[in-house]
């Protein structure tokens, strides 16, 4: 019993990775998105400094 934790570069390939058993599949550029949005809801670093 592991899980299973495979990465993917393509939408399509998240799907065909789950479909045969992968536990968790973890896209780049999806990952680099949220992040940014993640970055865009918090205030500046710089606003944190001095506020």
């Amino acid at each position: 019993s592991i899980e299973i934790i495979a990465r993917a570069h393509y939408d399509d390939e998240v799907d065909y990775i789950t479909e045969r058993g992968a536990d968790q599949v973890v896209m780049g550029e999806r990952e680099i998105a949220n992040t940014m949005i993640g970055l865009i809801e918090k205030p500046p670093l710089a606003e944190t400094v001095t506020g």
